[in-house]
């Protein structure tokens, strides 16, 4: 793992110092606090913000390198290149290992920190794959899905494949961004992951991909980052542009008009003015006209802090045509579905007309679920006033021993659903789906965990805006003032 801006926290300074806290805790040496503290430190001084914006990318080909913007490459021609070399290493094995940004050549193994559980280590990317590749041409990308493969402590991690995009948003811009990979390993709890790679070199005559890479993670009893200067490495390799219909490259002399430059000031003068004239128009929410006998309560949500955004399950708003959020003091908008995840029936809807509040609920993905801890419940139940229900986790797993589940004995009900389920210490911790209906089971409700929600989130581009870790709270509150703090931001949903 290769630290940027930290060159004291080392790999292996960082692995004795967590097997040390580890070994204190074991033996009672070092309090829980302290341990929980100096894991947050640890894992934060290997997690960094995301690679700059790359400004001066470099392509080789034909045995000549130079600056993108002084080639004669157009955008949809290097889109294209870049397509048609992933194409033809489609399904291969893809090689990737961290390099020497001057030198541009490999020094060891893609590593990062990984802390599972109460064991911190490094885990390795291994050789992996890409799949389904297409072309998005007028949008200037590139989509594909990623088998990703890593191990840690000489093992497998297991994870899902996951959907990439490599996009040009400028002549000298290139990205590779990857959904959240969801991962797992030694069945020590589920690890959502993100990926972003900033390339800055291009060289077709070699098949590489070379640039700077954040990485971040984590999910119930697992957290992992890193960042640094990674090379990407196709198996075969050979000068393309001949063959894609686009000329071979020939970098610009002086005399060569920058016509590129010229079309992307105007455009960027056009979008200026777009925004100028947007920035004057007043905001006005503007609920549909419908009917009041043609809205149907259909669950709950609640509202994003610091968004104009708001969370509830995907089957709150199925195929719905309108849909109408309801706060309790009165307020209401439209709500549009702007990310899905069909898997754990988990939904974002944006709010038309809606200013972003500094209050709201925060998610922390790392929240923990165990049995017997009280819970509580606030929603809209039967299409009733708002109101709070209490219980306790009675497994740490749902019905089909999905990890991504627990179950409860909060009695919610129909119109609960979507809504938050918090902790006795004000944390969230998942979100309220249902109850199970059979003639042998009775008092057995079902809730979403809270890390569920990890993939819309990313979907949403609002995944930066929420934390990995939990900060401990010592205070536990009453369901009074649990539902006083929570109940201005739970929503009611309705739909025709």
């Amino acid at each position: 793992m290769t630290r940027l801006n930290a060159p004291a926290w080392r790999p292996g300074k960082i692995l004795r110092a967590a097997s040390w806290a580890a070994r204190g805790i074991i033996s009672g040496a070092v309090p829980k606090a302290a341990l929980m503290g100096g894991l947050v430190v640890l894992i934060s001084s290997c997690v960094g913000p995301p690679p700059k914006p790359v400004t001066d990318l470099k392509i080789c080909i034909d045995g000549r390198c130079g600056p993108s913007r002084k080639s004669r490459f157009t955008g949809k021609g290097l889109i294209t290149t870049l397509y048609q070399m992933l194409k033809q290493n489609e399904g291969m094995d893809i090689q990737i290992c961290e390099a020497d940004p001057k030198t541009r050549k490999c020094v060891g193994k893609f590593t990062f920190f990984w802390q599972a559980g109460i064991l911190p280590g490094t885990g390795t990317i291994t050789p992996h794959k890409y799949r389904n590749i297409s072309l998005n041409l007028p949008d200037l990308q590139v989509k594909f899905e990623t088998k990703f493969k890593a191990t840690f402590m000489g093992s497998d991690v297991l994870c899902k494949t996951t959907d990439s995009t490599l996009t040009l948003p400028r002549m000298d811009e290139l990205w590779i961004e990857s959904a959240s990979y969801y991962c797992n390993w030694a069945a020590i709890g589920n690890f959502l992951m993100n990926f972003r790679h900033a390339i800055d070199y291009l060289d077709f005559d070699r098949s590489i991909l070379a640039g700077r890479y954040s990485l971040g993670g984590g999910g119930p009893m697992n957290a992992a980052g890193g960042q640094g200067y990674i090379l990407i490495k196709f198996k075969k390799s050979q000068t393309l542009a001949r063959r894609n219909a686009v000329p071979v490259v020939k970098w610009k002399g002086p005399s060569v008009k920058p016509v590129e430059k010229r079309r992307l000031a105007k455009l960027r003068k056009k979008v200026k003015e777009i925004k100028q004239r947007r920035a004057k128009t007043p905001i006005k929410n503007k609920i549909a006209h419908v009917p009041e006998t043609e809205w149907r309560s259909s669950g709950s949500g609640f509202y994003l802090k610091g968004t104009t955004h708001i969370t509830t399950n995907l089957h709150v708003v199925g195929s719905a045509k309108t849909i109408r959020v309801s706060f309790p003091d009165g307020a209401a908008y439209m709500g549009r579905v702007v990310a899905k995840d069909a898997k754990n029936d988990v939904a974002i809807l944006a709010l038309r007309g809606m200013r972003a509040k500094n209050e709201g609920v925060h998610v922390s993905l790392g929240a923990e679920v165990e049995p017997g801890m009280k819970v509580h419940a606030i929603g809209y139940p039967l299409g009733a006033d708002i109101s709070i229900v209490s219980g306790q986790v009675s497994s740490a797993t749902g019905p089909d021993r999905s990890a991504a589940k627990f179950t409860m004995t909060a009695p919610i009900n129909e119109g609960n659903s979507g809504g938050p389920i918090i902790d006795e210490k004000g944390n969230l911790i998942g979100i309220a789906q249902g109850g199970l209906i059979r003639r042998d089971v009775e008092n057995v409700r079902i809730a979403s965990r809270i890390s569920t929600v990890a993939t819309a989130l990313s979907q949403a581009l609002l995944f930066r805006k929420f934390s990995i870790q939990v900060i401990p709270k010592e205070r536990r509150l009453t369901s009074r003032e649990i539902f006083r703090k929570f109940s201005p931001y739970v929503e009611r949903i309705e739909v025709r």
